[in-house]
């Protein structure tokens, strides 16, 4: 995956759990995919380079029908949408999940953007926040990873208030730069960090 400050990652729950909760081959003619609610933020120091970016999915869905052996489970949302899918060997305690039960899905990004020699800001803790949703002994999953890329400043243009940096692999990239940070000819050279820590939890809700 590219790293970019203007990554804006689309947070579809059921395509991040592809990885661990596999579609059928063949879906029925009533699949589709379930609701969700999306919130975005961003969070910074005026006048301090770099910004705290996070974005939030969650859905909710009912289990409708079950299969143990084939690991299939149906759900359906509180719109009528429904969806089957084959549950991973990473979804924890699958038998104990039960038609009737509420199953709540998360998937949280939040973007760290700072300055090398200035050092980041606290983050916005939406991933610790998420992660302590998950509980070991009941149905369900947490996974949370970060990438973080080192890039250039390459050339600043003053009347547009822009920065050019450059990545490792040579791209180069223009991007404003916020009025409130002031800008000058000396930030060429400084080195940008680009964190992105994703997290997605998943768990079951007895009736």
């Amino acid at each position: 995956m590219q790293l970019t400050p203007h990554r804006h990652a689309k947070l579809c729950l059921l395509t991040l759990a592809t990885t661990l909760l596999v579609a059928c081959a063949s879906p029925a003619p009533t699949d589709a995919s379930l609701s969700s609610s999306a919130q975005s933020s961003s969070i910074h120091v005026e006048g301090v380079p770099g910004e705290v970016r996070t974005n939030l999915e969650k859905t909710t869905a009912t289990v409708t029908a079950i299969d143990y052996k084939t690991r299939k489970v149906t759900l359906k949302d509180d719109q009528g949408h429904q969806r089957s899918l084959h549950a991973g060997p990473r979804v924890m305690h699958f038998e104990q999940v039960k038609v009737g039960d509420r199953v709540h899905a998360s998937a949280a990004e939040e973007t760290l953007i700072f300055l090398q020699d200035q050092g980041a800001s606290a983050d916005d803790g939406i991933i610790q926040r998420l992660l302590k949703d998950a509980k070991d002994d009941q149905p369900g999953l947490a996974l949370s990873e970060s990438e973080q890329v080192t890039v250039r400043v390459q050339s600043v243009d003053l009347a547009k208030h822009s920065a050019t940096l450059q990545y490792p692999d040579g791209r180069s990239r223009t991007i404003a730069v916020r009025p409130d940070v002031a800008l000058s000819e000396a930030a060429v050279g400084s080195l940008v960090v680009i964190r992105i820590t994703t997290a997605m939890v998943i768990w079951v809700e007895k009736p």
